[in-house]
């Protein structure tokens, strides 16, 4: 938090002269309900005045009372990112016998998921082999389903290929590492934004694992995928089965978390179809 006037006290911070304190905070696009618990101290029969801005734009004003109270302010993010949240004091004013002044507590930031729950799911029937070169995916798929999160039906059939793909979006900003897992080939790819066109493999395997086998193949774990909250990312797998058993799941570490095996398979609440 960067404090352009005032000081310390027990209850947060009090802004005694004209100015604010600030502090950057990565945004997702969408929706955004920013709250401040404040108070004021009273001035020639005026309360003190609180903007809420972002990126110096004020998304919400209003005077401030006597006792700690949560103003809250609607907003609607137009693209994620890291922007500087900055709660400002207007009018300071002071006489022989009173201090008007700005007492912040505590402000939060609420935004809900922009993700929808489900994964497009297609399907290609009929195919001989394991490599993935052998799905033909300029084609129309047999069948398309979708998934609540990023796992695919276990021994469902022989001689099949599929394409698991949509856009996640980070709950966090900060390092991420996938893994894919299959039977047979697979491959895993993720954009650097919402579009297809910019995916890149980041993860493949050519020959089987068992059902959320992680660390059978080095190739299935990825390289460390830095992410930014709210934003989102186009993700794709794909999988050729020949005969026998048939499975395929893709899990991630989120930041923070250990990197030696997925804390999860990838859930429904981050992923929306393409």
């Amino acid at each position: 938090m960067t404090h352009e006037t005032g000081g310390a006290i027990t209850n947060g911070w009090n802004v005694w002269s004209n100015g604010g304190i600030s502090t950057p905070h990565a945004f997702a696009a969408g929706a955004a309900t920013l709250s401040v618990i404040a108070q004021g101290t009273v001035a020639a029969g005026v309360w003190p005045h609180m903007l809420v801005q972002i990126d110096g734009v004020t998304i919400g004003q209003t005077n401030v009372s006597a006792t700690f109270q949560t103003y809250s302010f609607n907003t609607t993010i137009a693209s994620a990112g890291t922007k500087t949240l900055r709660i400002v004091f207007d009018n300071d004013h002071r006489t022989s016998t009173e201090d008007r002044n700005l007492i912040v507590d505590k402000a939060t930031v609420s935004q809900g998921c922009v993700a929808t729950g489900s994964i497009l799911r297609e399907v290609w029937t009929g195919i001989t082999g394991t490599a993935i070169s052998s799905i033909p995916l300029a084609s129309a798929p047999n069948t398309t389903g979708s998934l609540s999160l990023f796992e695919a039906p276990t021994n469902s059939a022989d001689n099949y290929g599929q394409r698991v793909r949509g856009t996640l979006t980070a709950p966090a900003t900060g390092s991420y590492t996938f893994w894919i897992a299959g039977d047979d080939s697979v491959e895993l790819w993720l954009s650097t934004t919402s579009s297809s066109a910019n995916r890149v493999r980041i993860a493949y395997h050519s020959s089987w694992t068992s059902s959320r086998e992680w660390n059978k193949f080095a190739t299935q774990k990825s390289a460390a995928v830095t992410l930014t909250a709210g934003s989102r990312y186009y993700i794709e797998a794909l999988m050729k089965e020949g005969a026998g058993g048939d499975n395929l799941a893709v899990g991630w570490a989120k930041p923070g978390q250990s990197t030696a095996a997925p804390a999860e398979v990838i859930p429904g609440s981050v992923l929306s179809p393409p």
